[in-house]
């Protein structure tokens, strides 16, 4: 743990400590309310649309609010809503693999990993699958900010436009919604404030404009990530490839432990950003009130203190309470549906494509250039 004058903050990467972090009520989610407060009023009329969408999600609030939202936000992300969309996956993966196949060569992020997860959390939520395309857009926009990228000057305009279009997107739904209710999220939330179950309208537009962003941006990255580190063990590979290929219930629950041994070992997040709101001790540090902590989820997920040869990819490791979902009243609630698709996805292509490989030497990947995700833009892929 160390203090960063570039980014202004302490630096927590050991898992205990992050842990630690996570779990204390002195640390705020919220970003925006002293960021406002140091704003003239033209900077705050320029920000307007971001604080206003933002500062109503579930995402950046804290107890009792986050509380509140969180526990309306359950009562329809059930596990008997996540096993009705279930189901639809399979298909889904069929029908993407059968359009990587009849071209030989694919992008494993823009053809395979996002289409997926964006498909399943939009039909989750209640967005039609032809407007893809246009939550792609928004969501590329949004991503400038809200995962911390660096060296773009128009990240704040461009990040204002894609809300303001979704978070207008989202209305148009909920309107429908009230006219025509479905089995979706939408419908359950529009539910939820109708029964004045204290949701306002803009957090319910919040809450459907994070949900679609965080549910398919870290599910994109898992695959991905995933793939190209098994490309870099090729006795793990092989191992998955066998489980596939195996019409035993033991191989198949392989992809249960893999799933989590890839998000541990190189999972889609690579840290969260937290504020404290009174003074304390961490890892023998002073903390003062308002000094902002960046958690280093990927360091922790590699702490030897914790993990056994945490260097080494065993896809079989059985104790790992990794934290690429995070930990405690913050943890990820779209967790199970994100491991479905993965586990369907790596079965899926590990069977349809056993001999794929990187088109393009693996040291020349582009990744991106954000401060909170490991991702890379785009993944060519010989199929055969």
């Amino acid at each position: 743990m160390q203090w960063n004058d570039r980014w202004g903050g302490w630096i927590v990467t050991r898992y205990a400590d992050v842990v630690a972090s996570l779990h204390d009520a002195r640390l705020s989610s919220d970003p925006f309310t002293p960021m406002r407060e140091r704003m003239s009023p033209e900077e705050q009329a320029r920000w307007s649309t971001i604080f206003r969408v933002m500062a109503s999600g579930m995402v950046y609030r804290d107890p009792p609010v986050h509380t509140r939202l969180r526990g309306l936000v359950s009562k329809a992300f059930t596990r008997g809503a996540i096993e009705r969309v279930q189901p639809r996956i399979q298909p889904l993966v069929d029908d993407l693999l059968d359009r990587m196949a009849e071209r030989g060569t694919a992008d494993l992020v823009h053809d395979f990993a996002y289409p997926l997860p964006v498909t399943v959390i939009a039909q989750f939520i209640g967005v039609s699958a032809a407007d893809n395309d246009l939550i792609k857009g928004w969501s590329d926009d949004m991503a400038t900010l809200m995962l911390g990228s660096v060296e773009d000057p128009e990240r704040h305009d461009r990040a204002s436009r894609g809300m303001a279009n979704m978070a207008e997107y989202f209305r148009d739904i909920v309107r429908e919604r009230r006219r025509a209710p479905q089995e979706d999220l939408a419908s359950a939330l529009v539910a939820a404030r109708d029964r004045q179950e204290l949701l306002s309208e803009d957090e319910l537009v919040a809450m459907c404009v994070l949900l679609v962003f965080a549910g398919h941006e870290t599910t994109t990255n898992l695959i991905v990530n995933g793939v190209l580190a098994l490309f870099d063990d090729p006795g793990e590979h092989e191992r998955l490839k066998r489980a596939a290929s195996s019409g035993d219930a033991g191989d198949q629950a392989l992809f249960v432990t893999a799933v989590e041994e890839l998000l541990r070992f190189d999972g889609p997040m690579k840290a969260v950003s937290r504020r404290a709101t009174a003074p304390f001790e961490l890892g023998g540090h002073h903390i003062e009130a308002g000094q902002r902590l960046l958690l280093v989820l990927t360091s922790a997920n590699r702490d030897p203190a914790r993990f056994a040869e945490p260097d080494r990819l065993d896809l079989g490791r059985r104790d790992n309470p990794h934290l690429a979902f995070g930990y405690g009243s913050h943890y990820c609630l779209g967790a199970p549906l994100a491991r479905i698709e993965a586990q369907i996805a790596l079965a899926s292509l590990s069977r349809r494509f056993p001999a794929m490989r990187l088109a393009i030497p693996r040291e020349t990947l582009q990744w991106q250039e954000a401060l909170l995700i490991r991702a890379v833009r785009e993944a060519p892929m010989v199929l055969t």
